[in-house]
């Protein structure tokens, strides 16, 4: 009775011990299920951050073309302008080294030569009188030679100037463009800057919550493992139990059996000799018992 006490006892034990191993592995499991779906959720953000990097590098990738061609077409716009000027100032140059030459404006050039020609037809002829007017004609003419590549140059000065000028626009532009590229480079250089920062954050989380959930799992697998040690323990000391349980009973029965052949042995040994039997010992009597007092 005592050692089928300490088996009820270790039973139950081992029965709280299994219950409590069950609600943890459950528990553990549960949990595991919990991180599983937060490494899911974290996941999906830190692929769309991967995508948003990616867009921004290939944007970035393709502002650093553009501003490469812009800074070319810069210092071509650049030289250019400087080339322009140079000509520029040359033509200018040279028309007032023609207007030097000249000494006079063309419409005072223009009067000499009509008084010239007024007096070759008024005043009598003389050969001095010819030969200086020829002079003065032929100075006069390269008078208006020197006012007409005034002209010419004055003219291509505008020209240049224009030019340059149109220059110096698009070189304005140039610059404007290449600022508009600068202040999105910066905002998106900030975008990934935060979107690496970001993802930083989320591996590291990640890498935690699956440190975490690989520790549950251990955790789970190892209290699976104990119930089941401890449920095969308790089979085993039910089964014992259940076999010390039927041996007490056959010994009880086989105790009781003794008893009553020994009763039934005194109440016979009484009858035999004359005795009279109480009813409970009659009831101890088979039929062969009193089959063989009677033939006696």
């Amino acid at each position: 009775m005592e050692q089928r006490a300490e088996l009820a006892k270790a039973i139950e034990r081992l029965e709280r011990e299994c219950k409590e191993l069950v609600q943890q592995r459950d528990s553990l499991n549960q949990r595991v299920k919990e991180l599983s779906a937060e490494i899911r959720d974290l996941s999906q953000k830190a692929l769309i951050l991967k995508q948003e990097i990616q867009v921004c590098v290939a944007r970035l990738g393709k502002l650093r073309g553009e501003t490469k061609r812009l800074k070319e077409e810069r210092e071509a716009a650049l030289a250019s302008i400087e080339e322009l000027k140079r000509e520029r100032l040359e033509a200018l140059k040279k028309a007032r080294e023609a207007e030097k030459v000249a000494g006079a404006s063309r419409w005072e050039v223009k009067k000499r030569l009509r008084e010239i020609e007024e007096a070759v037809e008024t005043q009598p002829y003389s050969r001095d009188l010819e030969e200086a007017l020829a002079k003065e004609l032929k100075e006069a003419r390269k008078r208006l030679e020197a006012l007409s590549l005034a002209d010419e140059m004055r003219k291509e000065a505008a020209r240049l100037a224009e030019e340059e000028r149109r220059w110096r626009e698009r070189l304005g532009q140039i610059r404007e463009e290449i600022g508009e590229l600068n202040r999105e480079r910066e905002v998106l250089k900030q975008r990934l800057g935060k979107a690496r920062s970001a993802l930083s954050r989320i591996r590291q989380e990640l890498s935690e919550l699956r440190e975490a959930g690989s520790r549950a799992k251990q955790e789970a697998d190892e209290a699976h493992l104990k119930y089941l040690e401890k449920a095969e323990e308790l089979r085993t000391l039910k089964a014992r139990l259940k076999r010390l349980s039927e041996e007490e009973s056959a010994k009880l029965v086989e105790q009781l059996a003794e008893k009553l052949s020994q009763k039934r042995k005194e109440a016979l040994d009484r009858l035999s000799r004359g005795g009279r039997l109480s009813l409970s010992e009659l009831k101890l009597l088979t039929g062969k018992d009193i089959e063989r007092l009677l033939e006696s």
